[in-house]
């Protein structure tokens, strides 16, 4: 009934909310509040809906059937590579069954997963739109980039040999001082040796072939010279820089029997001597390095051998390394 009782019945009253008795508002304005917009009105039942404001179009829908392009398929091949790859690799690590079945079957997967590894390898190289520009800027470093990350020898030298065998020779050539850069980097155990001939007789049977190109015979002839001797100086560069990134840890028969694999490559395309010298002083620099490396390292470690004599530092030349370096003084 006080002053309280009629404050709370202009409120909360048959008054409208928000104002006083007096028609003030209460929250200081008395401007009348404008009502909201009326809903958009519904079209009636039958009719299409009116069409979508101009100025903010729809976006085209995309045709399922539309074909994908050549970055399309390489980038699925090449993502299935890369992960066909990897399970080869875990599977071969890990431990494996005890029965003579179990063994069978996870060995036949592994074969499995192995031969998708390079199907896929093998249809990139089908497929059309893939010139050596795409090959060298796309397919090739993507591979090589697997194949120094995986740093599995059994995958390193299987993918390394896929590539050589399924590309066609031209994209080698173009390519060659890229796939060789990975070589300094491949594992110990992967015979580096293998990949160099391998690519080396690939290189020699296309400098065979009488085709190159649309040129008659005395230009062809110019551009196999010029392609051959600069071929054989990137597999020399790389043979040495093999032989620097292994170190001491090379055996000497490796390092001789690279240097024959080069100056076999050398005499199969030129019948310049210098090549022959050049692998030849390269063999024998090669072999001295190794021995200051390994007389370094015995230093170092404190170790005297044979009374420091001069037999303490040589380096070990077996039989296979002794008969590769007769073959290159022939």
């Amino acid at each position: 009934g006080g002053p309280a009782g009629a404050a709370a019945d202009s409120l909360f009253g048959d008054g409208p909310l928000g104002r006083s008795s007096d028609g003030d508002s209460l929250f200081g304005s008395s401007a009348p509040v404008e009502p909201p917009p009326p809903p958009p009105a519904l079209a009636p039942a039958g009719e299409a809906p009116a069409p979508p404001d101009e100025r903010t179009p729809a976006p085209a829908p995309r045709d399922p059937d539309s074909e994908g392009t050549v970055a399309d398929s390489c980038e699925f091949i090449l993502s299935n590579l890369l992960e066909m790859n990897r399970l080869w690799i875990r599977i071969q690590h890990l431990p494996g069954p005890r029965d003579k079945e179990s063994r069978r079957r996870v060995q036949r997967e592994r074969n499995d997963l192995r031969i998708l590894v390079g199907s896929n390898l093998n249809r990139l190289s089908s497929l059309e739109g893939v010139t050596a520009r795409v090959y060298g800027s796309d397919i090739l470093p993507r591979v090589l980039a697997e194949v120094a990350a995986c740093r599995d020898p059994l995958s390193q030298a299987y993918l390394m040999d896929c590539i050589i065998q399924t590309f066609p020779d031209e994209y080698h050539l173009e390519t060659l001082e890229v796939f060789l850069g990975v070589l300094p980097k491949l594992r110990e155990k992967v015979n580096v040796r293998t990949i160099l001939t391998n690519m080396m007789d690939r290189l020699v049977q296309y400098y065979k072939d009488d085709r190159i190109g649309d040129a008659d015979d005395a230009d062809a002839s110019a551009v196999k010279a010029a392609l051959a001797a600069q071929s054989f100086d990137m597999f020399e560069d790389i043979v040495g820089r093999v032989c620097e990134a292994r170190g001491e840890r090379i055996p000497p028969r490796d390092v001789v029997r690279l240097q024959l694999c080069l100056l076999r490559y050398a005499s199969s395309i030129s019948s310049d001597p210098s090549l022959a010298a050049r692998c030849v002083g390269n063999c024998a620099a090669a072999l001295g390095t190794l021995r200051a490396a390994k007389a370094a390292s015995m230093r170092g470690r404190g170790v005297v051998m044979g009374g420091g004599t001069e037999g303490s530092s040589r380096i070990d030349m077996d039989d296979k390394a002794t008969g590769a370096l007769e073959e290159m003084l022939r």
